[in-house]
């Protein structure tokens, strides 16, 4: 069940396409005009921006909490980050599959490690016991028990640091969306923090929202140095 959890909602966030709608139905208007013969005049028909901003990569007023991707290179609505893992960005539209998928994961891996685990520990406190269920599983009656025990011992080692990072990632976005942020927001808010006249500029708003210590958010800003060493 785990399994395929994760990977309907990876499917699900993998396709979706979280690029700003304004963006959308701006260039679709457009090449409507361009199909019916209309010449588009500068200034004509200007939607009211109101606290729309605008992005001069996209040429379109997007909304205020949307930003310009240049891994997609489009204008993703309430942009969170770019997730590699996926190869799509996570925004308004894919966020809620994206925290289905780090759920799943993180039930998925859990289950991995309750059951390895179980099974270490009976090995540990009487081999006869372990040896005992080995051939009561059909499946695996033939197959030696040190060998058993190696794989055990292996998928401990390598699910628990994915375990790990995978809750603390759950944790983190739990904390976002507390404070009502999206990953972005928050990075920019913290670097922003590091310099006292950023923070001088922000004013009281900013005050009102915590951030985390270093040993708890490192995750957004390893991502981040990482790209910025790939480009």
């Amino acid at each position: 069940a785990g399994v395929l959890l994760t990977v309907a909602a990876a499917f699900v966030a993998t396709l979706a396409d979280p690029t700003d709608r304004r963006v959308l139905e701006a260039r679709a208007a457009k090449a409507a005009k361009v199909a019916g013969g209309d010449q588009e005049k500068d200034g004509a028909s200007l939607p009211s921006v109101g606290d729309l901003a605008f992005c001069g990569m996209c040429s379109e007023f997007v909304a205020p909490r949307s930003k310009h991707c240049r891994e997609c290179n489009r204008c993703v609505d309430t942009f969170d980050h770019h997730c590699m893992w996926l190869n799509n960005c996570i925004g308004r539209r894919n966020y809620g599959a994206f925290l289905g998928s780090i759920y799943s994961v993180v039930l998925f891996v859990g289950t991995v490690l309750g059951t390895c685990g179980h099974l270490l520990v009976v090995y540990f406190s009487s081999d006869d016991e372990f040896f005992r269920r080995l051939q009561e599983a059909h499946a695996i009656r033939a197959v030696p028990p040190e060998l058993v025990l190696a794989i055990l011992v292996t998928l401990v080692s390598i699910n628990l640091p994915l375990f790990l990072l995978d809750l603390n990632l759950i944790f983190l976005h739990a904390f976002l969306m507390s404070q009502r942020l999206t990953t972005h927001e928050y990075i920019m808010l913290k670097v922003g923090r590091r310099d006292r006249a950023q923070q001088a500029q922000r004013g009281e708003a900013s005050g009102r929202i915590f951030t985390l210590p270093s040993w708890l958010d490192w995750i957004f800003f390893a991502r981040c140095c990482r790209r910025r060493r790939g480009r």
